[in-house]
């Protein structure tokens, strides 16, 4: 077998046998075995030069992922319930700083408090500096709380609450300075407060209000005030920070306006007994129709969309209109989480409520009983006389 085998190759001669041709058929296979081994050689140079590559956008990704501690969650998320975005959301306030609103479920405890999260201790708490509030009837153990905050990603600001409880008072060194703090469970549900790019409520009772539907008879960007002519009044139905719904008793009026028309607006919000700061008296609107529904005989639903937003200027009696921005109605959604906060007051019962005080100043004659009440005078002779 070996014998044939070498005559093939021509290592032994053999009588009629094309040695030429066997020649090429060896060359043939040496080629063929040079040509693998380069192919080979090639294939591990590119794994290794891909693993290099891979090797290198992990090292690039790596700090990145580090990072995400920082960063807030996805903005598709409006239920957070992983226990680590839950903590990197605590952990990013902490670091920037936000102001806690904490609600006390407890008919003692009236007002939001405002606290500033310290950070998460040893113990996976989270611990809240209560050390602005010196009243020693606030004890803030084993009590069931609400939080709310907000923070802000990429120029808008999205908005956080929790539910928790209370743990205990204590001191704490976390930020190296010795502040008063109370633990809180760390929450197992985190709900962003804007489900919806745009938060909707109905103003009903004392908080429904009146918009003013205007027409300026001059100017458009500058409108003096005076140059506005109150067409009709409306009830708000509905509002958020990217429009409102209106309605119209006036079916002949209603005819008046038509989808798309631009139409520019007054209202003023009622601020009684909520905790409310910083919202201005007036807001002057320019909203685009989007909707002109009739409800029922002289009842009309018209929807706007603001496009504009009007800044009374004091000094020039004038009303200047710029596009909208994501700020535009910021004070309007301060409003309206402090109108959510007093719908949820109201229905747990945590409402600051007037406290009948007797006015001591009142004409009427105060009916005091003594103490010691006077003795009747004996009118008899003093027989020790």
């Amino acid at each position: 077998m070996s014998l044939m085998a070498n005559q093939l190759l021509g290592l032994v001669p053999s009588s009629g046998v094309d040695r030429v041709f066997l020649e090429r058929v060896k060359g043939g296979f040496q080629s063929s075995g040079t040509t693998w081994g380069i192919q080979e050689v090639l294939l591990i140079l590119g794994i290794l030069v891909g693993s290099m590559v891979i090797f290198l956008i992990l090292r690039r990704l790596i700090p990145f992922l580090n990072l995400q501690k920082y960063q807030l969650v996805k903005t598709g998320i409006d239920r957070i319930e992983s226990p680590r975005q839950i903590r990197r959301i605590i952990t990013r306030s902490a670091d920037l700083r936000a102001i806690y609103d904490m609600e006390v479920f407890d008919k003692a405890y009236l007002e939001i408090y405002n606290c500033m999260p310290i950070g998460l201790n040893k113990s996976n708490e989270l611990e809240i500096d209560i050390s602005a509030f010196k009243d020693i009837n606030l004890d803030f153990r084993d009590k069931s709380v609400m939080v709310s905050f907000r923070m802000s990603r990429g120029g808008k600001k999205e908005f956080y609450q929790f539910e928790t409880r209370s743990l205990y008072l204590d001191t704490t060194n976390i930020r190296g300075l010795k502040e008063r703090s109370t633990r809180l469970e760390i929450p197992q549900v985190i709900t962003r407060g804007q489900k919806r790019r745009h938060v909707r409520i109905e103003p009903r009772g004392d908080y429904s209000f009146v918009v003013s539907l205007l027409r300026p008879t001059q100017g458009e960007d500058q409108i003096p005030v005076n140059a506005f002519k109150r067409v009709c009044d409306t009830t708000i139905n509905d509002i958020s920070t990217g429009g409102l719904s209106t309605l119209l008793r006036d079916d002949r009026l209603a005819q008046k306006y038509h989808l798309d028309d631009l139409v520019y607006g007054y209202f003023k919000l009622p601020t009684k007994d909520l905790s409310a700061q910083n919202i201005p008296t007036n807001y002057f609107f320019k909203a685009k129709i989007i909707s002109n529904e009739n409800l029922t005989q002289g009842e009309n639903l018209m929807k706007l969309m603001f496009i504009e937003r009007g800044r009374l200027v004091s000094e020039s009696k004038s009303v200047f209109f710029r596009p909208l921005s994501w700020a535009s109605f910021e004070d309007l959604s301060l409003w309206i989480q402090a109108y959510q906060r007093k719908l949820l007051q109201e229905d747990r019962g945590t409402v600051r409520r007037p406290v009948n005080v007797r006015n001591i100043y009142t004409s009427g004659p105060l009916e005091v009983q003594p103490k010691y009440p006077r003795q009747p005078l004996s009118r008899e002779p003093d027989d020790s006389a």
